[in-house]
């Protein structure tokens, strides 16, 4: 499982905390993380693709590139990750 991380690089402060907790979430059930700066060019163009149009978001995705999961503006509930993953 790979998580695509995308977020404001600009606006990183108040979501900060609960970024790092999503991370550690994330990371208990061993599910690489890459973090995505929307603002970037780079970082527009991969969240075209996955139809990514605000941040945080956050697109859960098997080791084949398919999306599983998708969250955007409002971070996944614990309940969430747990259904997606399996556990967390």
């Amino acid at each position: 499982m790979k998580a695509l991380l995308f977020i404001h690089h600009t606006e990183l402060g108040l979501e900060e905390a609960e970024l790092d907790q999503l991370k550690s979430k994330l990371s208990i059930n061993h599910t690489q993380i890459e973090q995505i700066d929307i603002d970037s060019q780079q970082g527009s163009e991969i969240a075209r693709a996955y139809d990514v149009m605000d941040a945080p978001a956050l697109v859960l995705m098997r080791e084949d590139g398919v999306a599983q999961a998708f969250w955007q503006t409002d971070l996944p509930t614990d309940n969430q990750l747990h259904a997606a993953l399996g556990y967390i």
